[in-house]
């Protein structure tokens, strides 16, 4: 009988604990929006950094963070996120360049997604452009 009170006293602070724990899981879970490909340990004299906002709008919360890159310097900026995160090269398409999706790990299970393009354009040579844009985007839910 002893043993039963114990056990049951016991039980009377599980509800408690289980959610304490699961406040402090929700509270940790979040990523912080900020300069991720600094984060990253990803710098160049070309990458400026614009801002990270949340986006909330689609169908999955998330981080964005975007920076500017004058056309001069596309080139070295593709080439550094091609070696850090195997980004395929800008392709022209229909009217501008971009290319597809490359991805970097991150703490919270979910990867990075990182792009660079071009916005809207005709023009071939990338120094005459004026810039480009690189975005990277941390998804905050699964899809």
């Amino acid at each position: 009988s002893s043993d039963l009170h114990r056990l049951h006293l016991l039980m009377r602070g599980v509800p408690i604990l289980a959610l304490l724990l699961l406040a402090g899981a929700a509270q940790a879970a979040e990523p912080a929006c900020g300069d991720f490909l600094e984060q990253l340990g990803v710098a160049s004299p070309g990458l400026h950094f614009e801002g990270c906002k949340l986006e909330e709008g689609g169908q999955l919360r998330q981080l964005v963070a975007e920076y500017q890159v004058p056309g001069p310097q596309a080139h070295g900026v593709e080439s550094l996120l091609q070696q850090r995160f195997g980004l395929q090269p800008l392709r022209f398409i229909c009217c501008g360049w971009d290319t597809p999706p490359a991805s970097a790990p991150h703490a919270s299970g979910r990867p990075y997604e990182i792009r660079m393009s071009s916005g809207e354009t005709l023009e071939k040579d990338w120094a005459r452009i004026d810039r480009f844009y690189v975005s990277v985007t941390l998804y905050l839910e699964d899809p």
